[in-house]
């Protein structure tokens, strides 16, 4: 419980400040915290705790972008078909406003990048090819596509991206 405050707002962070999915986070981390808490010493509970936050965070994200990619998938189909699919959670505008804002500085932060290290990071996120794929389509080696999307990946860190 030391810790909530501060689990709390990073569930808020990784939820993109919806308020809803954060406490849902939270507390499915904190459930699953004290099931497998075994009462052995951890070294680091604030940062074993912020992991599990965000790994509850992540599988949100999972779940909503399934369901997303299903609703999609039976769109247009005839609905005595298509399977129960829960509705995609509808935005306040603040909250529409707040992610057009982030997305809209999260564009400028990726055409801020140097294309050396655009293109690989695109290549890995977007189009979900393999380091070795991107390795082979841009004549580098495996390390070196890695240590670039590692450097994109910290230049939008620093500007509160990742």
């Amino acid at each position: 419980m030391e810790h909530h405050d501060y689990l709390f707002k990073q569930s808020l962070r990784f939820m993109a400040g919806n308020m809803a999915d954060a406490e849902d986070a939270l507390s499915q981390a904190m459930l699953k915290g004290s099931q497998h808490f075994d009462g052995e010493a951890i070294r680091n509970e604030r940062a074993w705790l912020t992991r599990l936050v965000h790994n509850a965070c992540m599988d949100q994200h999972r779940s909503r972008k399934r369901q997303a990619r299903l609703s999609d998938e039976i769109d247009g189909d005839d609905p005595d078909q298509a399977p129960n699919v829960t509705p995609r959670p509808v935005r306040t505008p603040d909250e529409a406003l707040h992610m057009q804002q982030t997305f809209d500085h999260l564009e400028r932060q990726l055409m801020d990048l140097p294309v050396t290290l655009l293109e690989p990071l695109l290549l890995r996120v977007i189009e979900e090819k393999s380091y070795d794929e991107i390795a082979g389509r841009m004549g580098l080696s495996n390390c070196a596509v890695r240590k670039r999307i590692q450097l994109a990946r910290d230049r939008l860190r620093e500007a509160k991206f990742v």
